[in-house]
């Protein structure tokens, strides 16, 4: 029997009652992934950022600056802008022309003027880097001077120095050997 002016009455069975709960959850599992998605986003953003301001400042550092390379097949590079660098390659522009080094075909006598224009010698993270640069070099006094500029400066890489400081010393000074490589190889690099 109905009575007028009111709806049907809904008869709930246990199947709308589970998948009404299912609903529920999964909205709110929706909206917790949707505002991980925004929190993500807006690191990214940030990151992105200062990514820019740091490659802005490398550009402003290094804005009309050469440099020369000798290589270890006795060609040379002169006057050579920095386009971009990696710890294993750089690109560059020498008269006019676009060139790609690796720097393990350059002499270690070249490097030095390489890294002054590369790092930034009042950054820690900087030269924090130029260790690495060193380390993949295997050129270990010139890393371990690096990373103790990098520790001095702090912003937290005095710990990190600590952690390796021992070994670096010992390969310094000749008592320990360096086993392995610098680079990981494989199907991905």
């Amino acid at each position: 029997v109905r009575t007028p002016g009111l709806p049907p009455a809904t008869v709930r069975t246990p199947e709308d009652a589970a998948r009404a709960e299912f609903e529920a959850r999964r909205a709110k599992k929706k909206q917790e992934a949707q505002e991980r998605l925004e929190e993500v986003r807006k690191e990214l953003d940030q990151e992105r950022k200062e990514a820019a301001a740091a490659h802005e400042a490398f550009q402003r550092r290094i804005a009309g600056k050469t440099l020369t390379l000798e290589l270890k097949n006795g060609e040379a590079v002169r006057n050579a802008a920095v386009h971009r660098f990696t710890l294993h390659e750089a690109d560059l522009e020498a008269a006019g022309q676009p060139v790609r080094i690796t720097w393990d075909n350059v002499k270690p006598e070249s490097l030095p003027a390489a890294v002054a224009l590369l790092f930034d010698m009042k950054n820690p993270a900087d030269l924090f880097e130029k260790g690495r640069f060193y380390v993949a070099r295997r050129l270990w006094k010139e890393a371990g001077e690096a990373f103790a500029a990098a520790a001095r400066l702090g912003q937290g890489f005095e710990s990190r120095v600590a952690d390796f400081s021992d070994t670096l010393d010992r390969l310094v000074s000749g008592q320990a050997g360096f086993r392995g490589g610098a680079r990981r190889f494989g199907r991905d690099t």
